[in-house]
């Protein structure tokens, strides 16, 4: 599945925060608004998160094609959740949808805000790698500067994604926090390079970015501002 873009990022991301993300996913067979579409989504991987912590980093450690679908496939199989205060339907299934880079930042996002890993509080030492692609990019369904850059901005600003990741989506706290990264966005954006993104995608390569680094530090680079 191919993320959805709508945001043109050419030196910096201030303009995110003035995008209107689309649903994260679509709730099928149940008369939901889009917000609640967005809420029961976030709730279902916050529990399905909960249940599987260790198939959950299995998924996110995976960096071939072949095996990442494998951990997926098991992540996701007869996933049991119970979600009060949503609509329901006469069989009490839901059917959720949503794109890849954006299950897999929730998917990060939940295990960074449960404290299964430790997110670094200081800004990597700067290095120059150019270009760099991180490991997992291969099975993100990002474009490579995304990710790159997200990976960029987690190791310069550990601090301010983890308040980005803080906040609730689409919130003025979220603005604020996405603001806050501007200046990063626009330094570590790959010379030449044309990105286009929205702020839910931002959102979820951000969260992926700043949980590799947590959880596999050793493997990641120390990319600094280009």
């Amino acid at each position: 599945m191919e993320t959805s873009r709508a945001l043109r990022l050419a030196t910096t991301a201030m303009a995110v925060a003035a995008v209107v993300p689309p649903a994260i996913g679509a709730a099928q067979r149940v008369g939901m608004s889009q917000e609640q579409s967005q809420r029961s989504t976030r709730a279902f991987v916050q529990c399905m998160v909960a249940n599987r912590k260790q198939l959950s980093e299995q998924y996110l450690g995976a960096t071939e094609p072949a095996d990442f679908a494998k951990w997926r496939d098991r992540l996701w199989d007869n996933v049991r959740c119970n979600l009060p205060g949503f609509p329901g339907t006469g069989s009490g299934f839901r059917s959720f949808t949503m794109p890849i880079d954006v299950e897999r930042g929730l998917v990060a996002e939940q295990l960074i805000l449960t404290g299964r890993v430790t997110p670094p509080t200081e800004p990597a030492k700067p290095a120059t790698p150019a270009p760099y692609q991180p490991r997992w990019a291969a099975v993100t369904g990002r474009a490579p500067a995304v990710d790159e850059m997200a990976d960029c901005v987690a190791a310069n600003d550990p601090g301010g994604v983890v308040a980005l990741l803080r906040s609730d989506a689409d919130s003025d706290a979220e603005k604020a926090a996405f603001a806050a990264l501007g200046e990063k966005f626009g330094q570590c954006l790959v010379s030449g390079a044309t990105l286009k993104a929205n702020r839910l995608s931002m959102r979820a390569a951000l969260a992926e970015a700043l949980y590799q680094r947590a959880a596999s530090p050793a493997f990641n680079s120390t990319a600094g501002i280009q």
